[in-house]
C-alpha cells in the first residue's frame, strides 16, 4: 500500500488510501460470498478453495516490478551507517536501526500510534470477528442469515473507508477517525 501511494498524486491519496486500506473488508466479503455458493460442501472445500486462489495472487506479486519513489533514498543510503530521517522513513535499513530511530527520536508518537493501532484493530475485529459470533450464538441466527448480514457489513465498512479516505483528505485525518469511530459506537 505504502508503495501505491508513493505513486498517486497528493490530492487521490486520502480516496486511494480509503480504498486500499478496505482490502481485508473486501476479502472478507468475497470469502462471505464463497461461504453462501458453498455452504453444502462444508467449511473445508472453502478453505482449500481460498487457499488455493492465493496462488494467482502470489504469482502476480512475484513477477510485477517494485517501483518506490525512496529508490535514490536507498542508492544513498548503501554503505552509511549512520541512520538521518530521511533514512528512517525510507530505504533498505535493517528494521532493528529503524525502530531504534523512531523510539529514540518520535518517543510519544510511536507510544499514540501504538496505541492507536491496538484500538483500530480491536475495533474493526470487534467487528469482523465478534459480531457474526455474537449473531449466531446469542440471536441465534442461521448460517446463511449470519452471512448475508456479515456480507452487508463488509459493503459498508468498504463504503466508509472510501468515504473516510475522501473526508481525511479535505480535513484532519485525525479528526475524521475519531469522528467516524464515534458515530459508529451507537451501532
Amino acid at each position: 500500500m505504502a508503495t501505491v501511494l508513493e505513486a498517486v498524486p497528493r490530492r487521490a491519496r486520502g480516496i486511494v488510501a480509503g480504498f486500499t486500506q478496505q482490502g481485508f473488508a473486501a476479502g472478507y466479503l468475497f470469502a462471505s460470498g464463497l461461504n453462501l455458493a458453498m455452504t453444502p460442501y462444508g467449511w473445508r472445500s472453502l478453505y482449500w478453495l481460498c487457499g488455493g486462489l492465493t496462488l494467482p495472487v502470489a504469482t502476480i506479486r512475484l513477477l510485477t516490478p517494485f517501483y518506490s519513489v525512496t529508490a535514490e533514498v536507498v542508492a544513498e543510503a548503501e554503505g552509511l551507517e549512520r541512520v538521518t530521517s530521511r533514512l528512517a522513513v525510507g530505504g533498505s535499513l535493517p528494521f532493528h536501526k529503524k525502530l531504534a530511530y523512531l523510539v529514540k527520536h518520535h518517543r510519544m508518537a510511536f507510544v499514540y500510534a501504538a496505541c492507536l493501532a491496538a484500538c483500530f484493530n480491536t475495533f474493526g475485529h470487534g467487528a469482523m470477528d465478534l459480531y457474526p459470533t455474537f449473531l449466531k450464538t446469542q440471536r441465534h441466527l442461521s448460517t446463511l442469515h449470519e452471512t448475508w448480514v456479515t456480507c452487508i457489513l463488509q459493503i459498508g465498512g468498504i463504503s466508509g473507508g472510501i468515504i473516510g479516505g475522501y473526508l481525511s483528505n479535505k480535513f484532519s485525518p485525525k479528526y475524521c477517525a475519531g469522528t467516524f469511530a464515534l458515530c459508529c459506537a451507537p451501532w
